[in-house]
């Protein structure tokens, strides 16, 4: 697995897909209706993007809000130096839509489509 999450206390790693991925807290045990029944998944992997974080993430929500679909948002930090994991764990404290996985080291874009 290439996969080496740190979690904050406001977040926990579960395990409803086949990669453990960072979310809410809340969602320890059982995914919730609107993840069983799923019409949108987006993954999105990054590297050192803290700057664009913010924007990235208003802009897409905004966008599959309106598709009125369940969706979710799933970011890989493909290792980043900056503060883009800090940034994306507080977004994904916040947003139950969005999922984080951090990468120990950066292993580029087609891995980090794999994790």
């Amino acid at each position: 697995m290439l996969s080496d999450e740190t979690v904050t206390p406001a977040l926990e790693i579960t395990s409803q897909r086949s990669t453990p991925v960072i979310g809410p807290s809340s969602e320890k045990t059982q995914p919730a209706d609107e993840d069983r029944r799923l019409s949108i998944s987006v993954v999105i992997p990054l590297y050192n993007e803290e700057e664009s974080i913010p924007l990235l993430h208003e802009k897409l929500a905004a966008a599959l809000e309106s598709y009125g679909a369940p969706y979710e948002i799933i970011i890989v930090d493909d290792g980043s130096s900056d503060n883009s994991y800090n940034l994306l764990a507080a977004q994904a404290a916040q947003d139950h839509h969005m999922k984080v996985i951090r990468l120990r080291r950066n292993f580029g874009q087609t891995p980090a489509f794999s994790a």
